[in-house]
């Protein structure tokens, strides 16, 4: 669809942060520049080469069809993911942003640039973006992709209760989008419920989507649906399917070639062991989770360094159990807590497992439940709210570990009630 000047006029004098009396000033009056931007009026040749040669625009640019394929493929390699790609069809569509009339695309492009910058974990353009997209307005599929982006924005900063909520709000708008864009909408849903420990809705969305999957013969999405019904069984206590979940996952993966997926399997066939107090399986497929993550990004990699590290010590195996701290510390030496909440967990276990490290209780305190409270993560609340009371325990401090004991069972149930 072809779009009148004026709203071309308008898009760019907004981007660039121009007023309609800085812009029509020289040139017409700020009434007149109104009329041309809501398309009242059709200005005369003169006035819309002076007002773009301001705007520093082609007045001529017309939509050429390679460009809007490439602005689609473009948005094709974000919802798959793919880095490299969308990153060389970024630069190529931004050169060429000015070819652009649609102010529609325009608009689409710049809801995906928020999607773009995530991917890439470029943080600082992230919230630029988000801060711009906040002015727009917005209508139909753009208020989902929106909603679902932004979705996006705050769960890569862990603030999941956020992001389900916006990714839950994108859902009133599905049917301004494909079927296969909803039923990734339904896969975000279940996998932040599933961050959230919110069981019950991570297992009615997966099961949702894992038949929409199963339909398109989408393997790699199902065995990433296996995960997450196996992880909503594991914490239902129905452990039997969680196993068979994961097992179904690890088979997929094996079919497709897929490290990544095969390692969270084996990562989550391991804790299952865990619960069930097998250390020496739940250790055999942590070890096959941490050797099949060799080459993984180190956010991925120190996961199961985490697990390996707590079962040794859960065990009293202190010896071991400080081989993995430090081995944990080392692949976190460069991380933010806000890139991994084992940033945190390494330094608590540091003062556990070898006695080195902050104060134990000012570390807890002053920096790891604010940053967990801050994003309502309630269920690593209450992990370390009982660290903390053991730790008084320990020093016969009766009353004060009654306290946080009694602190930490009130924050498990907020699980179930926010």
């Amino acid at each position: 669809m072809r779009v009148h000047i004026g709203e071309k006029i308008k898009y760019f004098r907004t981007k660039s942060k121009i007023t309609q009396s800085k812009l029509a000033e020289g040139i017409i009056s700020e009434s007149y520049l109104s009329k041309i931007e809501t398309g009242k009026i059709a200005p005369p040749r003169e006035i819309v080469l002076l007002l773009c040669q301001k705007l520093k625009i082609n007045p001529d640019a017309t939509e050429i069809d390679h460009l809007q394929t490439l602005c689609h493929t473009w948005f094709e390699h974000l919802f798959y993911g793919m880095k490299e790609k969308a990153t060389d069809s970024y630069n190529k569509i931004i050169q060429n942003i000015d070819n652009i009339a649609n102010t529609s695309l325009i608009t689409l492009v710049e809801l995906h640039k928020l999607r773009y910058f995530i991917l890439i974990q470029n943080r600082k353009e992230a919230n630029k973006q988000y801060e711009y997209l906040q002015q727009l307005n917005l209508e139909g599929k753009e208020i989902y992709y929106w909603f679902k982006f932004s979705g996006y924005y705050y769960f890569d900063q862990l603030f999941y209760n956020k992001s389900l909520n916006l990714f839950q709000e994108a859902t009133i708008y599905i049917r301004d989008v494909t079927k296969r864009e909803t039923y990734d909408l339904f896969y975000m849903i279940a996998l932040n419920a599933s961050k959230l420990r919110k069981s019950y809705l991570s297992l009615e969305n997966a099961t949702n989507a894992l038949t929409y999957y199963q339909n398109n013969y989408n393997l790699k999405r199902c065995a990433e649906c296996h995960i997450l019904l196996g992880i909503a069984y594991q914490r239902i206590n129905e452990l039997n399917k969680s196993i068979d979940s994961y097992q179904l996952a690890a088979k997929i993966a094996n079919d497709i070639d897929d490290d990544n997926i095969m390692a969270i399997s084996k990562q989550n066939i391991g804790k299952v062991y865990s619960i069930r107090g097998a250390t020496e399986d739940a250790i055999y497929y942590y070890l096959d989770s941490f050797k099949a993550r060799r080459n993984f990004p180190i956010t991925k990699k120190i996961i199961p360094v985490s697990s390996l590290m707590k079962e040794y010590y859960n065990v009293g195996d202190t010896f071991k159990a400080e081989r993995w701290l430090k081995k944990g510390i080392e692949l976190c030496k460069n991380l933010d807590p806000q890139d991994s909440i084992y940033v945190y967990e390494f330094e608590v276990y540091k003062y556990l497992i070898i006695g080195e490290g902050s104060s134990f209780e000012e570390l807890i305190n002053k920096k790891v439940l604010p940053f967990l409270s801050e994003r309502n993560l309630f269920y690593e609340t209450f992990q370390y709210l009982k660290i903390l009371a053991n730790y008084y325990y320990k020093q016969r401090k009766y009353k004060l570990a009654a306290n946080y004991y009694e602190l930490a069972n009130s924050t498990l149930n907020k699980i179930h009630t926010e």
